[in-house]
């Protein structure tokens, strides 16, 4: 049998019904906002994973801006393409300095257009015009201050 209802306690119950529905919608909402930022964060966390994946970091300035993949094997690939395809845009003059485990090597944008990276026993190799190897890359570094990189006593004075 239902409940007899006074009309004194309507009021108080609608005011608890309304109290509940608002807390519950309050709740519903902010586990929806905390399941969105959680996605979010997943995806940027995926993303950042994919970009930064690979075999040879590209550091223009002081921030690493990707990770150059390896070529499949027997395959090669021009450096200014594969330094294209992970959006970085040396200009013809700016100088490329690949780190290698002898030193670095110095090549303008415009003198590496014949040179080519391919892969070798899972690192990164730099081909000459000839197609011999030239070295073994471990970094690309592009500066964007070149007078950093001039020794000191071919520093321009200030």
């Amino acid at each position: 049998m239902p409940r007899r209802l006074r009309l004194t306690t309507l009021p108080h119950r609608a005011r608890r019904l309304r109290r509940h529905a608002v807390r519950h919608f309050h709740r519903t909402v902010t586990l929806c906002i905390l399941g969105a930022l959680l996605l979010a964060l997943a995806v940027y966390g995926l993303v950042q994973h994919r970009n930064t994946e690979g075999a040879v970091d590209v550091v223009v300035g002081s921030s690493l801006m990707a990770r150059l993949s390896l070529p499949e094997a027997g395959e090669s690939v021009p450096v200014l393409e594969a330094l294209s395809d992970v959006s970085v845009h040396p200009t013809s003059q700016q100088t490329l300095v690949f780190a290698t485990s002898q030193g670095e090597m110095r090549v303008t944008a415009e003198d590496a257009i014949p040179l080519r990276f391919a892969a070798d026993d899972g690192e990164l190799v730099l081909l000459g015009e000839s197609g011999a190897p030239l070295c073994r890359v471990r970094s690309v570094y592009l500066p964007t201050d070149e007078t950093a990189l001039l020794p000191l006593e071919e520093s321009p004075e200030p």
